[in-house]
């Protein structure tokens, strides 16, 4: 019995290009990646809630506050996130900074799982079989010699999630014969993301959502 291999193609997009590649987005990444400690969460939720200069400053001394008596919290918060944060708060581009943020860290904790940047893209269109699959994800990644990948849209806000968001992820599930895993990452609680599916009319169990409590998974599961 022959058996009938997928084909999987990525169109590379490249017009966020110029905010993945920013040195702010690039700093505050690599310090997510190697922080350990309860500053990393707080700085997600930071992220996601801040989204004006004057919401962040507000949440930042507060912060501040909080672990004024931890000496490496107060050394991660205000000499690893802050200068970075600070000046993408004063960016007039500050929300697709903040969108970057969160999109090339998961391809980063994509790319800590794998270890083959080959197989895995950023801002792209996936073609099966050479079938679009209707429109562009956040993070892909697709090993043809094990004929298993990933796929993620990522939202700082829920309640941007929309039909057609839903519909690329199942599309490229269904179309690779469920060998794609459809994810969704956001730097709220999954609970966030829950809510909207729901109020979409989505009850899928095969889509895999990744919030502010278990986005480190990622890069282990």
């Amino acid at each position: 019995m022959m058996i009938k291999m997928i084909t999987v193609k990525t169109e590379i997009k490249t017009d966020r290009d110029i905010f993945y590649h920013d040195d702010r987005v690039k700093k505050i990444v690599s310090t997510l990646l190697t922080d350990n400690t309860r500053i990393r969460c707080e700085i997600m939720r930071l992220i996601n809630f801040a989204y004006k200069s004057d919401m962040f400053d507000k949440r930042i001394v507060n912060l501040g506050v909080m672990y004024s008596k931890n000496t490496m919290h107060n050394h991660l918060l205000w000499n690893c996130y802050y200068p970075h944060l600070y000046n993408i708060y004063r960016d007039p581009m500050v929300d697709n900074l903040r969108g970057a943020v969160l999109e090339k860290y998961v391809y980063e904790l994509l790319l800590l799982k794998y270890r083959e940047r080959n197989n895995l893209s950023i801002n792209c269109k996936v073609y099966i079989n050479e079938v679009n699959c209707g429109g562009s994800v956040d993070a892909f990644y697709y090993s043809h010699l094990d004929e298993f990948g990933e796929t993620y849209e990522c939202k700082m806000n829920p309640d941007h999630l929309d039909h057609k968001d839903i519909t690329i992820l199942l599309n490229i599930y269904r179309y690779s014969e469920s060998k794609i895993k459809p994810c969704i990452a956001t730097f709220q609680n999954t609970e966030a993301i829950d809510v909207r599916l729901r109020d979409l009319k989505y009850f899928s169990n095969n889509i895999c959502v990744y919030g502010v409590n278990n986005i480190q998974e990622i890069s282990s599961q």
